[in-house]
């Protein structure tokens, strides 16, 4: 029970903004849906990406080639690390 009451003083059941301009994503997983986007490896990660949205702007760090599907359908391929002004 205490963990609950922890967690609720953590705001861990508060609202999630719907779109938010800044966010961090870390993920091993090949294909992968976050916030509006699709991010998808060639291959699969032989280690952690991650992902950081600040603004207008997303980067990226570890390693692999992803393709980024972002709102509105455009595309880009980036070799990580990268950085880049979102459409």
């Amino acid at each position: 029970r205490q963990h609950l009451i922890d967690a609720m003083h953590w705001g861990l059941f508060g609202l999630v903004r719907r779109h938010p301009r800044e966010w961090d994503y870390t993920t091993i997983n090949q294909r992968n849906r976050v916030w509006g986007l699709r991010i998808g490896f060639h291959k699969p990660p032989g280690e952690l990406a991650t992902f950081t949205r600040s603004g207008r702007f997303l980067r990226a760090d570890g390693s692999g080639t992803v393709r980024i599907r972002f709102p509105g359908g455009t595309r880009r391929t980036r070799k990580l690390p990268f950085s880049l002004k979102m459409p």
